[in-house]
């Protein structure tokens, strides 16, 4: 990583005002605790699980799609709630692993506000091993009305136990980012 950015990084962490963006990703850096065999998808693999369900071979009209949030919709229209949260919660093994020592001292890291977009609770989970700190969880937009208190955690898609009732929508998640980054 360029060394004026690693400068930026650590002048924004001293003054306490840095924020973290953790992506799909960072989930595979969890420790496995369980035997099955199953693995933390990335968006482009939870969104084949969303095109498949939503097309079958005959009906296909080809498999570019730009946006998981929107065929996540489409899922949510077509077949309801449940549905869409089945599949999440397939593809995302939560409870099959733990956060393994690099999430715990990436939360201890003085961090004003960590943006995830992923459904599982390790962030959550590696902030709750950490001492020196207290994050507030932020699971959906009701949640943001009354978010003051430093550092969070902001679930940009919800959180498991109640992925789909928080799941937030493309717009509102794009003008969520853009209304707390400009502190």
């Amino acid at each position: 990583m360029n060394k004026k950015y690693m400068k930026e990084i650590s002048e924004a962490l001293a003054e306490k005002h840095a924020a973290l963006m953790v992506g799909a990703g960072f989930s595979k850096n969890a420790e496995k605790i369980s035997v099955v065999d199953k693995y933390f998808m990335n968006w482009n693999e939870l969104s084949d699980l969303f095109y498949e369900q939503l097309y079958d071979d005959s009906q296909s009209p080809g498999k570019a799609y730009n946006s998981s949030l929107r065929l996540a919709q489409e899922v949510e229209i077509m077949f309801g709630r449940p549905k869409l949260e089945k599949i999440i919660k397939e593809a995302v093994p939560d409870l099959d692993y733990a956060p393994s020592d690099l999430y715990v001292k990436l939360m201890e890291l003085p961090w004003r506000d960590v943006f995830t977009t992923n459904y599982d609770t390790l962030l959550e989970r590696a902030a709750d091993k950490v001492s020196t700190r207290r994050y507030h969880v932020v699971h959906c937009q009701e949640d943001l009305v009354n978010s003051n208190q430093y550092p969070r955690i902001v679930k940009l898609h919800g959180s498991f136990p109640h992925i789909v009732r928080s799941l937030l929508r493309k717009r509102i998640t794009e003008h969520i980012l853009c209304v707390l980054l400009q502190w």
